[in-house]
């Protein structure tokens, strides 16, 4: 049986957002919404990932240091090997464990942290994608679900992001990314031009 409706001829959900629309009853979000649940999702992700890369940033460090001063060469070749193997597996290790168990941020999340960052309380942000189950017959149960609707969009209005957090001294509670630091630091002041 073939669809005798024109291919240009709306669904009967965009019907039904249509008309809903057109008596202001379905749900909108206010403008620069996506957006601003795009860099909540960012920042949630930057949040997550920058911690879990610490272990393997140290590794490189520390890494990177010995090459800096030089010390790799010195040692006897089985032990230059087994050391450059224990750093690639360290690496390696570091990666996988702490990378594989992260996940994208949810659209819930995203907006929990525009709520948290805006100081709303009552979860206003959730309520923007509610809707009335059917039109109503009821002039007044139209108009008290507008004036929430606008309510929730001037509330909307306000959001507000604030800046990532780096979460340091929840995984390096000991500073010791302070250290790998200064070891770099010296180790390219030591070396001066050679590093090359």
């Amino acid at each position: 049986m073939t669809d005798s409706r024109r291919p240009d001829a709306p669904t009967p959900p965009q019907q039904v957002r249509e008309g809903l629309a057109r008596e202001g009853l379905a749900p909108a979000a206010p403008r620069g919404y996506r957006l601003r649940m795009l860099l909540a999702q960012g920042t949630l992700l930057w949040e997550a990932l920058w911690p879990a890369l610490w272990p393997a940033l140290g590794i490189a460090g520390l890494f990177l240091a010995l090459a800096l001063f030089d010390v790799l060469p010195l040692l006897p070749g089985w032990l230059h090997a087994l050391t450059l193997a224990v750093f690639a597996a360290g690496l390696c290790l570091a990666l996988w464990r702490r990378l594989a168990p992260l996940r994208l941020p949810s659209a819930e999340a995203a907006r929990r942290r525009l709520e948290q960052d805006s100081g709303f309380a009552h979860r206003p942000l959730a309520a923007l994608d509610d809707r009335l189950a059917e039109q109503p017959g009821d002039p007044q149960a139209a108009a008290l679900w507008q004036a929430h609707r606008q309510r929730l969009l001037a509330q909307a209005r306000r959001l507000r992001l604030l800046p990532p957090r780096a979460g340091w001294a929840r995984v390096d509670g000991y500073g010791l990314r302070a250290v790998v630091g200064l070891l770099l630091v010296i180790a390219a002041a030591s070396t001066g031009i050679a590093w090359v």
